[in-house]
């Protein structure tokens, strides 16, 4: 009875299948049944699948249907070309059908039955793509706003699913998704989808091998093949995430269709960019370049251009954005800043306000309190293709508070009000005969590892006390990056007091009044190491006019950071 209803219910939506083409899926079909057992391939018995559903309903838009099958191709040690085929079956049937109405003289007989296709993989009359909902979601798991990402009960990231569209055309190859870094991979069926599961080599902070994607940290994926929505599915998990998790997570996905947005719609040149965005393109390019009036920021500076840099006690001219008397969001010269006090400490006892406290500072203390070390991995950089990266050495360096009081002063003659601060840790080294900026704590990382690489350099100076000449360990390799494991990083993630209104972050001073100064405390995880290099930028405002060299306020704050450990 429910064949009877499938079919009368295609009968109304779809045209009647060709003859032509119903006689040959018949041919294949009774061969495959009837040919002498052996064994075959995943791709082959969907292949297979396929045509005997096709026979079965006896009614198709067969132009609208398109036989896709995966397969993945080994691309030295660690890559892999995951291939998706189109119009797979499809060539020997075309012409078959066109030899049939050649000898019969019915001209246009193949094409009966066929409804056209935009070239987007959709029909006409269809006009979407297929979305997805989760039947099963594992234990522990959430679903979260956005629709296609789970996480675990402490809101971390747990498993993502993306689509990859495929454009049906009369093209042998539609669709080749590249993957390096790859440790493991295993062609599979999932709810008689062909799929393939990888596994991924995990060292770095940012994704290597993984699609831009993917979240960051994942080291394990699935891509399955939907063919009757015209779609790849992309899963990326966690490693926390086991591979049955998943693979069940996938069989229990219900793909929904979407309708595509008006932009999507014949509103495409031959080139695929819309209208739209061509007509946007068109203004950008006949706009004039906004001019700058200053050189991009300087990161490389002379001993004597770091001898003039102010340090602790010494006032410092700020711009800031505030809402003036002229306008809101307006930008006042009419601030001063000035670091008071800098305090480093081997707990977070100095942090006054919890509710300030970052969630990510939750577990960076021992038992007793104190602040546990970061673990510390140099590495060298594979091709991701016939080498992986290659941990060089691993080290463990204490963390330090560092914790900074900073006044900011209004010097003008009108009250100003929300007024936005940054205070950002950085570090000026000497490298290749200069001093060099670093405003992240893993370039600097890399740097001092690779001086110590280097024969003929001696071990850096260190106030942790745990660290040695790299070379002999490493063979005299230098490495390409590092990552940890730690809080540490050059940014302040905790400052009090909070102010500003609901339409801004934390970081700004409600108002100040004419003379008023207010004292703002900020603090961040520092490796110890770094702390003899470490400077603070109390630059507030960025753009154009803003994010370059004049606006750029460096307190040099080594002394007070060596006097109070």
């Amino acid at each position: 009875m429910q064949s009877d209803n499938l079919r009368q219910k295609l009968k109304q939506d779809f045209p009647q299948m060709p003859p032509e083409i119903h006689n040959i899926i018949g041919q294949e079909v009774n061969r495959q049944l009837t040919s002498s057992p052996r064994r075959s391939s995943a791709k082959q018995r969907l292949l297979f699948f396929i045509l005997a559903a096709a026979l079965l309903l006896g009614t198709v838009a067969f132009a609208g249907l398109q036989f896709y099958q995966l397969y993945v191709e080994n691309e030295g040690t660690y890559g892999r070309k995951i291939h998706v085929e189109g119009n797979v079956g499809r060539d020997e049937a075309d012409s078959s059908e066109a030899s049939d109405t050649t000898n019969s003289g019915a001209a246009g007989t193949s094409d009966a039955g066929r409804t056209d296709t935009n070239g987007s993989g959709a029909t006409d009359t269809d006009g979407a793509r297929s979305w997805l909902q989760f039947h099963y979601i594992p234990e522990g798991m959430g679903l979260d706003y956005n629709g296609f990402k789970l996480h675990f009960a402490d809101s971390s990231w747990a498993i993502s699913v993306f689509q990859i569209p495929l454009e049906a055309d009369t093209s042998t190859e539609s669709l080749v998704l590249s993957e390096n870094y790859v440790t493991f991979s295993e062609e599979l069926e999932i709810g008689n989808h062909q799929a393939v599961y990888l596994t991924l080599q995990n060292t770095s902070d940012t994704p290597t091998g993984l699609s831009e994607n993917s979240a960051p940290g994942a080291r394990q994926k699935i891509y399955m093949l939907c063919p009757e929505a015209e779609t790849v599915l992309e899963a990326v998990a966690s490693p926390e995430v086991s591979k049955d998790e998943l693979i069940k997570v996938l069989e229990n996905i219900e793909l929904t269709a979407t309708h595509k947005s008006p932009a999507d719609q014949n509103t495409a040149d031959e080139t695929g960019i819309s209208l739209i965005e061509a007509a946007v393109n068109l203004f950008k390019a006949l706009l004039p370049e906004p001019e700058s009036k200053d050189s991009p920021v300087q990161t490389s500076f002379t001993a004597e251009e770091i001898a003039q840099m102010p340090s602790t006690g010494e006032p410092v001219s700020v711009p800031c954005g505030a809402d003036t008397a002229n306008r809101q969001n307006d930008v006042t010269n009419d601030i001063t800043a000035e670091v008071i006090r800098v305090q480093v400490a081997d707990d977070l006892s100095l942090l006054e306000v919890p509710a300030y406290i970052p969630s990510w500072w939750s577990d960076v203390t021992d038992e007793n309190g104190k602040l546990k070390p970061n673990e510390i991995s140099y590495i060298r950089r594979g091709d991701g293709v016939r080498t992986l990266d290659e941990v060089l050495k691993t080290e463990f360096i204490p963390q330090k508070l560092v914790f900074v009081t900073v006044a900011y002063t209004n010097t003008g003659s009108e009250t100003l009000k929300n007024i936005c601060f940054f205070i950002t840790p950085c570090a000026i080294a000497e490298k290749n005969g200069s001093y060099s900026l670093y405003t992240d704590s893993t370039e600097l990382r890399s740097d001092l590892y690779n001086h110590r690489a280097t024969p003929g350099n001696t071990a850096t100076e260190n106030s942790g006390g745990q660290n040695d000449a790299a070379a002999g360990n490493s063979g005299g390799l230098t490495c390409d990056y590092s990552h940890f494991t730690g809080a540490a990083s050059f940014s302040m993630p905790y400052f009090a007091p909070h102010g500003g209104t609901q339409r801004h972050g934390g970081n700004y001073i409600t108002e100040l009044k004419p003379q008023e100064t207010i004292f703002i405390h900020a603090a961040a995880i520092i490796n110890a190491d770094e702390l003899p290099y470490l400077f603070l930028n109390l630059n507030a405002v960025t753009g154009n006019d803003y994010y370059e060299t004049f606006s750029q306020r460096y307190v040099d704050i080594r002394s007070d950071i060596s006097f109070s450990q």
